[in-house]
């Protein structure tokens, strides 16, 4: 278990080298249990003993705009296989990123693209019936085998050729998972020389952040973002960010997500066993334009690049 100096000590921000200040701290055993009541996941001793055998903390820089998780544990291959394996939706090729993603690709005339952790290829299927050249990468070797079986170009993120070029890059629900996402980015833009970098991250400044989703933290995420962490990556990339848009946020999912918090509570706000109070709680929150009433979880940001 981490000792108290580690979760104390602010790690600096992965995009800005600043100092954080911290925001709260979860036990490996409170994370196992919300896996458990989340999505019925008993997770096996295997994955317990190697990634949940300590404390996380998570850090905020109001420079940056980025939160971010200490110590940085990240997940292999198998953490990633599991959860492919026991929740159908986790690869869902029908999600608003990639239909947003696809929305952004045609009006920008993006003839080919390139996708980093394209997962079993579901975008770019949709991308390649229309028309677009596509390739990407995917470090679980179950979707990526699938991917490849459909005859689309995916690489091991170890083996993308070091010459790929595409109009677009596109990572969505990627760069959490990337303890220095900005070595990351920086890598991938020099092998595919993109005009436009399009990025689908979730995001701290929703219903997402009131949450106590395991997923949000590690060994998943290492990171959560906002539109200012975007715009601070486009101008550590020497980028344009000309577009940012939230996933938006429907009562239906609103009341859900409430459903499976501990108390039907979601932070700050009363809880679904009172539903009629819950309900009032939403429709005052969009009227007064509340982050947490309008926005589900994702910031989706396009970076340009060049005049």
């Amino acid at each position: 278990m981490a000792s108290n100096s580690e979760l104390t000590d602010s790690r600096p921000c992965p995009l800005t080298g600043s100092p954080g200040r911290i925001i709260r701290i979860r036990t490996g055993a409170e994370l196992v249990a919300e896996y458990r009541r989340y999505f019925g996941l008993a997770l096996p001793e295997a994955l317990r003993s190697a990634y949940f055998d300590r404390d996380f903390a998570e850090y905020c820089s109001t420079r940056s705009g980025l939160h971010w998780f200490s110590p940085p544990v990240c997940a292999g291959p198998e953490f990633y296989e599991y959860l492919g394996h026991e929740l159908p939706w986790y690869y869902s090729p029908k999600t608003w990123d990639k239909e947003h993603a696809l929305h952004v690709l045609r009006r920008l005339g993006s003839r080919s693209l390139f996708e980093a952790g394209c997962g079993n290829g579901g975008l770019l299927r949709q991308a390649q019936a229309e028309g677009l050249h596509v390739a990407g990468s995917e470090i679980n070797a179950t979707p990526g085998a699938l991917a490849r079986t459909s005859g689309l170009a995916v690489f091991a993120p170890d083996s993308i050729p070091t010459d790929c070029p595409a109009d677009a890059l596109v990572m969505i629900q990627v760069l959490e998972h990337i303890v220095n996402p900005l070595d990351f980015v920086v890598d991938l833009l020099r092998r595919i020389r993109p005009r436009h970098l399009l990025v689908a991250v979730p995001a701290h400044d929703t219903l997402l952040g009131r949450t106590t989703d395991p997923l949000v933290w590690p060994p998943h995420h290492v990171t959560l973002w906002s539109a200012g962490a975007l715009a601070a990556l486009a101008a550590r990339l020497s980028g344009r960010l000309i577009e940012v848009s939230y996933e938006p946020l429907t009562w239906d999912r609103f009341r859900a997500v409430a459903g499976v918090q501990a108390g039907g509570r979601l932070a700050g706000l009363p809880s679904s066993r009172h539903p009629r109070r819950l309900a009032l709680a939403y429709r005052l929150g969009r009227l007064m334009r509340c982050a947490w009433a309008r926005r589900a979880h994702t910031v989706f940001g396009v970076i340009a690049f060049g005049s």
